[in-house]
């Protein structure tokens, strides 16, 4: 009899839902929250508005969801049906032909003999979007960029949200890594090569020659170089094991690049420029400047070559190459003394510095500078003649051997040093024997006062009133050096 009951339930199963919902195979599960007691199979029941038909196994399986036909689920005894729901009313039937679209635009809905809207065409999602045009639903062509995917920006977006790679080395540049040659690619990155391990041969390490990474048997006895945040030094064995391990907190590892790593003190972190730095010279030619980083870095100019100095220039400091000696000086004519000031020399007149014309620029003890005149004081070469008469105000030459007077320890080239002759004068021509002798004794002080003879036998004189002048002040300089 039970047989027979469980024959007409799953006939009257079929005949009211179909052979899938009264299968003994049936796919579908338990919804969470039905019945969970045992059922007798084929019987039906309501879960809201879903009607559930107990499978073989004694459990409610969904069978129809009566709200898809805007009704609810009645139960009837073993039975379950779908009806129209008392407290709501019927909903509004379309007019058949009339069309709309679905809410997101992409399929047109199209009102059918039973006055409902369904699926009449898909639209492509990718180039098309329903667009209701004149009262009638159809695929259009998109015209317009889809909306923005991030409507929230971020109120401080990244400036460069995609930086450029802060180069690692320089091209062509290689290094070992363990046993890998590592070489730099074109945007200056390190970028790993050959593992020299895999090779059939005995080149199974990475070894360094002459700055040049590449595989060969075994590592050089004593090579070293950067891994894991400390040293790998090659053994005697040809082996590399870690000897060094660096301090992460104070140390880093560096190498070379020609076989020798070690662990080195970290530099300070960066600091930032203040607004408005320039650069400036400190102590022990430093030049401490803001980098293109904006932060403070300094510079030793002597690193750039021995003759840099640092100097300030209208107010910023600057590495320079000096043209001499810092704080030489040097006489340019007797007027003007040039001093080594930031590298160059520069010229200042004698009377500027010292607001007096009676001053000269001339060599006492070795050093030219502007001396107040005194003939008494200046003997450049010793020979206990003064400078000043040997004509050291015009740079007098008697002789014409590329030696001025003041300097040549025989002015007139005669071989008698002028400490012999000194001052004398055995003609009585009232010129000093070591300034010439018969008809050349006045050459000295034509030369002395920049002025030449007209012919080359010597027998004329300079006849330009600017040389008549020269040549009298320097006759006046002489008697005045020589009075008693």
């Amino acid at each position: 009899m039970k047989q027979r009951n469980q024959l007409v339930a799953i006939l009257a199963c079929m005949a009211t839902f179909g052979i899938a919902a009264c299968s003994n195979d049936s796919p579908n599960t338990p919804e969470p929250n039905q019945p969970t007691d045992k059922c007798e199979y084929g019987a039906q029941s309501c879960k809201g508005d879903v009607i559930v038909v107990c499978d073989v196994t004694g459990e409610y399986v969904t069978s129809t969801d009566c709200s898809t036909k805007h009704m609810t689920c009645q139960a009837d005894g073993a039975y379950a049906k779908c009806v129209e729901k008392a407290d709501q009313p019927t909903p509004t039937k379309c007019t058949q032909g009339s069309s709309k679209c679905d809410d997101a635009n992409l399929n047109v809905l199209t009102c059918d003999d039973n006055g409902e809207y369904a699926v009449s065409k898909h639209c492509n999602a990718e180039t098309e979007v329903c667009k209701l045009v004149d009262g009638v639903a159809q695929c259009e062509a998109k015209t317009q960029v889809d909306p923005d995917p991030n409507p929230n920006p971020d109120p401080n977006p990244d400036p460069n949200p995609n930086p450029e790679p802060t180069p690692q080395c320089e091209a062509g540049q290689t290094k070992c890594d363990g046993t890998t040659v590592v070489s730099c690619n074109d945007q200056f990155q390190w970028e790993s090569g050959v593992d020299c391990s895999t090779n059939e041969g005995d080149d199974k390490n990475c070894i360094v020659v002459d700055n040049v990474a590449a595989c060969a048997a075994v590592c050089t006895n004593g090579y070293s170089y950067c891994k894991d945040g400390g040293v790998y030094t090659c053994n005697d064995d040809g082996i590399f094991v870690a000897t060094q391990t660096c301090d992460d907190d104070t140390q880093i590892c560096q190498d070379d690049g020609a076989g020798l790593a070690s662990c080195q003190t970290k530099p300070p972190a960066p600091i930032p420029c203040p607004e408005g730095m320039v650069a400036t010279c400190e102590a022990g030619g430093i030049l401490q400047y803001c980098d293109d980083d904006g932060n403070i870095a300094v510079k030793t100019c002597t690193n750039l070559g021995e003759s840099y100095i640092c100097r300030t220039q209208n107010g910023v400091g600057e590495c320079f190459e000096a043209k001499c000696q810092e704080g030489t000086t040097r006489c340019n004519t007797t007027r003007y003394v040039e001093k080594c000031t930031g590298g160059v020399f520069v010229s200042t007149a004698c009377n500027k510095i010292h607001n007096s014309n009676n001053f000269f620029c001339y060599n006492v003890g070795g050093v030219d500078d502007c001396y107040e005149y005194d003939e008494t004081k200046a003997d450049a070469d010793g020979d206990t003649i003064p400078d000043v008469v040997e004509g050291r105000l015009f740079n007098t030459d008697t002789d014409g051997d590329g030696t001025p007077d003041y300097l040549d320890l025989d002015s007139d080239g005669d071989t008698i040093p002028d400490a012999v002759e000194g001052t004398a004068d055995a003609d009585g021509d009232g010129t000093p024997d070591v300034y010439g002798v018969a008809g050349l004794n006045m050459e000295g002080l034509v030369w002395s006062a920049g002025g030449d003879f007209v012919n080359d036998e010597r027998t004329g004189f300079p006849t330009e009133q600017s040389d008549l002048d020269a040549l009298e002040k320097e006759i006046a300089f002489r008697a005045r050096a020589l009075a008693p």
